[in-house]
């Protein structure tokens, strides 16, 4: 895992650099890091993944789609739990670095074991704020939560290092 993990930080890298003479118009990103997630019947650590495709609007605000998921161990007979909320997101990037970063859209809650894939979806929501350490490299605290089949209630939080091409 560690080793995929490497490859896709490699991999983006290289989109960055591709890009450097632009800061506006189409962004491509994506992070990881760790995760926490709240639920029942118990709190679980585990990775987090954030994936960004969307558009540069001036210099200081992103419209796209994010997907953000948090993978665990599964105490339930599964071989991977995986949770997040996906939509539509924005950011609103400050002239220090800052940024507030919204989401809203299908929060989903998946088991995952073998090739085969159960989960339910519903309504999700996210915020947080982050800080672009360096140009293209952002470290972001985001938080998702959702509600899935009417009473399953889902809580994230991620702490990921992006990076973002623009």
């Amino acid at each position: 895992m560690l080793t995929s993990v490497a490859a896709v930080l490699v991999l983006l890298c290289s989109l960055s650099d591709a890009a450097v003479a632009q800061r506006r118009g189409f962004i491509i990103g994506g992070g990881v890091g760790p995760g926490v997630r709240f639920g029942d019947p118990q709190t679980k650590f585990g990775g987090t993944t954030d994936f960004k495709i969307g558009a540069m609007i001036g210099q200081s605000v992103q419209l796209y789609y994010r997907n953000s998921a948090n993978f665990t161990n599964s105490d339930s007979g599964y071989d991977l739990e995986a949770s997040g909320v996906g939509g539509l997101g924005a950011t609103y990037q400050m002239q220090s670095g800052f940024r507030i970063n919204g989401l809203v859209g299908f929060a989903s809650i998946l088991g995952i074991q073998g090739g085969d894939v159960n989960g339910d979806t519903g309504f999700g929501a996210g915020a947080g704020f982050g800080y672009e350490f360096a140009k293209y490299w952002v470290i972001n605290l985001d938080g998702n939560w959702g509600v899935i089949g009417g009473d399953n209630h889902m809580f994230n939080v991620a702490l990921t290092i992006n990076v973002l091409s623009y």
